[in-house]
């Protein structure tokens, strides 16, 4: 297992200073300036080419990207022209939003998605599994910004039973604070939910179509223990996909946060983004890419705890 870990650090490094790379060089050939984003559109050309010249957007764009990696390898993700503030502490006041909506969406995902797909890999081509498979489909399909939207029409402008808008707080009261998450937890739940599923049917009807089930079944075992070892041989994939949707929840609920202005690490983003804010927008996409890394890393880890033999495929 050691070894396997050891591998997968060290791919990693090579796939972090390619996604920096390509995020500072794509930042600075975008046909924006800046300088106008942080000044405004009525600056003087003066006070535009000395903000330009003491940011050091003047110098050469290899100049700056070693100036840049010089920094990350000190720990320092930069410092945000918009915000006035570093941008490791703009990201860690918005991280615990990210992380409470995502880790939220993974668990509805995984409550409702496995026993989802066990019911249907049980029940193969038989009512149950059609059901789910359209189910299924459709959450795949279906494009979160307007699920998202379209949550927020119903629930929230015709119903009006939900808040549509920002993050709840404990101190107006509990139902302040949930009712602000159900709908964005209903939006950001989908697509890990359907494919949850989708993993959980195909690993189980896999292990079921193995020799050593057919074996158990055929000298009678007990329900329980068969269960036991259909689950067991099942979860390493089922674990894989899990860490897969939850790392993709963490850096990909731009349009989730986006269309409820939750204040997390894909709205920051997105702002960054409108306010050409060039720091910030790297910082935030190599801090998404090492959760990336690391939370596949730790399922990996889980999926080699529970089955050893998980490991040696990989």
């Amino acid at each position: 297992m050691a070894k396997t870990i050891f591998k997968r650090l060290v791919h990693s490094i090579p796939i972090l200073f390619v996604v920096v790379t390509i995020t500072f060089f794509v930042t600075r050939i975008l046909p924006s300036d800046p300088a106008v984003a942080i000044l405004g559109a009525e600056a003087t050309p003066e006070d535009l080419a000395q903000l330009r010249e003491s940011m050091g957007f003047n110098e050469s764009y290899f100049s700056q990207y070693i100036d840049y990696i010089a920094g990350l390898l000190q720990g320092n993700l930069g410092h945000s022209y918009v915000h006035k503030q570093p941008v490791s502490q703009l990201i860690a006041n918005v991280l615990p939003n990210t992380i409470t909506l995502a880790v939220g969406g993974m668990i509805i995902a995984v409550l409702l998605g496995i026993p989802l797909g066990i019911l249907a890999a049980t029940h193969r081509n038989k009512s149950p599994d059609h059901a789910v498979s359209v189910l299924t489909l459709c959450g795949v399909s279906t494009p979160i910004f307007w699920l998202g939207l379209i949550l927020a029409l119903i629930f929230g402008v015709k119903l009006g039973w939900l808040p549509v808008m920002g993050r709840g707080s404990l101190e107006q009261g509990a139902w302040d604070y949930l009712s602000h998450m159900i709908l964005p937890l209903a939006t950001i739940s989908t697509v890990p939910l359907a494919n949850v599923v989708i993993i959980t049917r195909s690993s189980i009807i896999d292990v079921v179509n193995k020799d050593f089930y057919k074996t158990l079944v055929a000298y009678g075992m007990p329900k329980r223990i068969i269960r036991k070892h259909m689950l067991k041989n099942a979860l390493p994939a089922i674990i894989n996909v899990i860490g897969i949707q939850l790392a993709s929840a963490l850096t990909g609920a731009i349009l989730t946060e986006t269309v409820f202005n939750w204040p997390g690490m894909g709205k920051l983003a997105a702002d960054a983004i409108t306010s050409r804010d060039y720091t910030l927008v790297q910082g935030c996409v190599l801090f998404m890419t090492i959760v990336y890394v690391i939370v596949n890393l730790i399922a990996d880890i889980i999926a080699c705890c529970v089955n050893p033999q998980s490991a040696k495929d990989t």
